[in-house]
């Protein structure tokens, strides 16, 4: 393994956490533009078409933050759920090279037998 790649591997839990930050930053803020529509522009919203340029202008630029802070909440919670943790990534990378290592397939039937009569002997004393 590689240094860059033990590094990554290592980083995911930070990238995680950015991630997750992100999210709950989008998820805030979009609430918080949401009551300020309908605390501050309930009565201007539908005036604000018709006659008031400044008010429309502002109605612009909060619908555009509504929909930044969207995008922004669901591809963080997309990239969280789909990014492993270092333990997860860890055992993506090292468990198939366990498994397909020659040395490991090779084990002799001998230990084979004192590993199986181990755990048939820990099953029936925990029964």
């Amino acid at each position: 393994m590689s240094h860059l790649t033990l590094f990554f591997i290592l980083m995911l839990d930070n990238v995680n956490v950015f991630f997750t930050t992100m999210f709950f930053i989008a998820l805030f803020s979009f609430i918080f533009l949401i009551i300020w529509t309908i605390v501050y522009h309930s009565d201007n919203i539908s005036t604000c078409y018709e006659n008031n340029e400044g008010e429309l202008k502002t109605y612009s630029i909060l619908q555009r933050s509504c929909k930044i802070s969207c995008v922004i909440f669901f591809v963080c919670l997309f990239l969280m759920s789909f990014i492993p943790s270092t333990k997860q990534a860890a055992i993506i990378y090292v468990v198939p090279k366990i498994i397909n290592n020659k040395q490991v397939q090779a084990l002799p039937p001998k230990l084979l037998n004192i590993v199986d009569k181990y755990f048939d002997n820990k099953l029936e004393d925990d029964l």
